[in-house]
């Protein structure tokens, strides 16, 4: 019986360890005959990277901060094939300001936040566009569909999603 990712890479960032939802993606996308490439951000993840790598057909682990363009940069650079898809699982908040209210979030916690749990899908995905499938290019978002990643429209299903990011961060 045919595995339904047969013969499918692709690049898995936001692993912290074996009980965030990229490592369920990663499990079950290999489960199902995939290949990827994983990330970490850094040694001390990257060390439950390591360890969990060896239960998948892992095609490499590289280092990669979200929030920086070269380190965007260099991880493609370190790719060294087309990929079928991106699993984006990367959430983030000042751990200082996670225990008050909402309306007490500062500007700067909320702009960093958006920018590492939402804004750096759509970086990752403009730097990775050469090495992605024509029938890859679709941006799934939860509630909104999706959009072509290469078209001209507006960006609005994503910011109707962003609000959704945030509360979970």
């Amino acid at each position: 019986m045919s595995k339904l990712l047969e013969g499918k890479k692709g690049l898995v960032i936001g692993i912290a360890n074996d009980h965030s939802i990229a490592w369920g993606i990663t499990d079950n996308l290999c489960k199902e005959g995939a290949q990827v490439f994983l990330t970490y951000q850094n040694d001390a993840i990257k060390k439950r990277v390591d360890r969990l790598s060896q239960n998948i057909d892992c095609l490499g682990i590289f280092p990669c901060d979200v929030s920086s363009t070269d380190s965007i940069e260099k991880l493609k650079d370190s790719i060294d094939t087309k990929i079928d898809f991106i699993v984006h699982a990367v959430a983030y908040s000042d751990k200082t300001e996670l225990g008050g209210k909402y309306l007490d979030t500062s500007k700067e916690n909320f702009l960093q936040t958006l920018h590492i749990s939402a804004f750096s899908l759509t970086e990752i995905t403009k730097i990775f566009m050469p090495l992605l499938d024509a029938f890859s290019r679709k941006l799934d978002t939860p509630g909104t569909g999706s959009a072509d990643a290469s078209s001209p429209h507006s960006i609005q299903p994503l910011g109707y999603e962003s609000p959704d990011n945030i509360a979970l961060a």
